[in-house]
């Protein structure tokens, strides 16, 4: 239990620094750029992360999942080469993925209508991205180890140097300067973070065995290619949308949907916090059999993140014009009803999400993927749809439905494999506690003033 709590006070101290800070960078990028700049950026940087999904091919979830493994089946040795493969494996399918964008990048750039987007852009949003999964390795091998002390401090190192690069840059900011700063301070971070995992692997008295590629590639095949899968679809949720957005409205509404989906993954980043611990707690036990304590866990786990969830959403509705205000401008404030969709969709996250994560941790990655994937296709079907009757707010709307449909399913998933969870009622009765707590929190939020008088601001939190 102590390192459970150690692990989760590393992760959550590094989301409040981390967090701060990425308000601070986004003041910076909303003051510094034209509104439509900021939506170019922001579909930059959501095609770079989308190409990078092909590139980073579900590794960090392998290294994770093995780590744990390894660790609870006393195979220290194994961890070595199997961060040594999934490196090998991402770096000979970036040098493929550069080549490519040479050649067809000007065909990517037409795409954003002589916005002063050049191949070597989309090349450098790639690259920039492309930084982030060797950032996304080296955790994924301290997460395995369950060492997350180290996570927190290289996260934290990142973001206080990518905010320190904006800073310097400030006066003269555009897209290519936020990407290169963004790749360099990456790429430094990711160097480190390399030669750290090195030498705690040397303390932790892991001896260097001799194991070849085709070796670690048997052993891991059938859950590399779902986590592959599923790896692809977890980053394009984060991303698909925005270029999508792009694509139906502007990039003016882009910069304005931007803003607001950032302002709603600060929760879902916390809420991720527990779930980084946990992920490898449940492989350890699953792996070294004491799975009759899984069920009591999920069922207190979800618990807890419901609990969390909903005191994160009562002040993300409540103050969501005046955190618009506090991160960009005034030019950005119909981003308002956006995120109290948003904040909607929370709380069903954390019914479904402890679940996925809880095929994926045992193995069935499959089933994990198809709950991913089909979250991200029935939002992105739904919510094109949506667009044209009732615009942003429509097209985020589509979430709330792929939330239910894909708890059902999971739920379902759980049933057929016979694996332990609470009862259907459980889930019922926090939905509609879900939706009592966020109905008033999300009406008062759209009464107050984007700028309420500090009294009822303190009285309110």
């Amino acid at each position: 239990m102590s390192r459970i709590r150690t692990n989760t006070v590393s992760l959550g101290i590094s989301f409040f620094v981390t967090a701060f800070l990425a308000l601070v960078q986004y003041k910076i990028i909303t003051t510094s750029m034209a509104q439509d700049r900021v939506g170019v950026w922001s579909a930059l940087f959501a095609m770079g992360a989308l190409l990078g999904t092909f590139t980073e091919m579900g590794l960090p979830q392998v290294i994770v999942r093995y780590g744990a493994r390894y660790d609870a089946q006393s195979r220290l040795a194994r961890i070595r080469p199997l961060t040594v493969f999934a490196l090998k494996a991402h770096l000979a399918a970036a040098a493929v993925m550069v080549l490519l964008l040479a050649f067809l990048g000007p065909v990517v750039a037409q795409w954003f209508g002589g916005q002063g987007v050049s191949r070597w852009v989309v090349l450098l949003a790639y690259l920039a991205l492309a930084s982030g999964t060797l950032r996304a390795l080296n955790n994924a091998a301290f997460r395995g180890l369950r060492r997350m002390g180290w996570v927190a401090g290289l996260e934290i190192l990142f973001s206080c140097l990518l905010t320190l690069g904006y800073w310097l840059f400030r006066d003269g900011l555009d897209v290519a300067t936020l990407l290169a700063v963004f790749w360099g301070c990456s790429l430094a971070v990711a160097l480190l973070g390399m030669g750290v995992i090195r030498r705690l692997l040397a303390a932790l008295h892991a001896p260097v065995e001799a194991v070849s590629g085709s070796s670690v590639l048997a052993e891991i095949r059938d859950y590399w290619q779902g986590a592959a899968a599923a790896g692809i679809f977890l980053i394009a949720i984060e991303s698909v949308d925005k270029l999508l957005v792009a694509g139906l409205l502007s990039f003016q509404t882009t910069a304005v949907f931007q803003v607001a989906s950032r302002l709603a993954l600060f929760p879902r980043r916390l809420l991720y916090v527990p779930m980084q611990v946990i992920n490898p707690e449940i492989t350890h036990k699953w792996e070294s059999g004491r799975r009759d304590e899984l069920r009591a866990d999920l069922e207190l786990f979800v618990k807890l993140m419901l609990g969390l969830g909903l005191c994160l959403v009562v002040p993300l509705a409540v103050f969501a014009k005046t955190l618009i205000l506090l991160v960009s401008t005034e030019e950005y404030l119909a981003g308002a009803p956006v995120l109290w969709v948003f904040a909607a969709v929370v709380p069903l996250l954390t019914l479904y999400q402890p679940l996925v994560l809880f095929l994926r941790a045992v193995g069935h990655v499959w089933h994990a993927f198809v709950a991913d994937a089909g979250w991200l296709v029935i939002y992105l079907a739904l919510g094109s749809a949506l667009t044209v009757p009732f615009g942003l707010v429509g097209f985020v709307a589509g979430q709330l439905v792929a939330s239910v449909l894909v708890l059902a399913y999971t739920l379902w998933a759980f049933h057929r494999l016979a694996l332990p969870r609470p009862a259907v009622g459980f889930f019922v009765r926090r939905a509609l506690l879900a939706v009592a707590v966020w109905a008033p929190a999300a009406g008062l939020g759209a009464l107050l003033p984007a700028r309420p008088p500090l009294w009822q601001a303190a009285v309110l939190i």
